[in-house]
């Protein structure tokens, strides 16, 4: 729902791939 506006879409694309570095940095 959120997700059609381009804006909140890079955040939550830049969120995830923090989230996915994080994970890679402790695992």
């Amino acid at each position: 729902m959120l997700e059609h506006c381009p804006f909140i879409h890079k955040v939550l694309q830049l969120y995830k791939g923090v989230i996915i570095a994080i994970m890679e940095l402790v695992g």
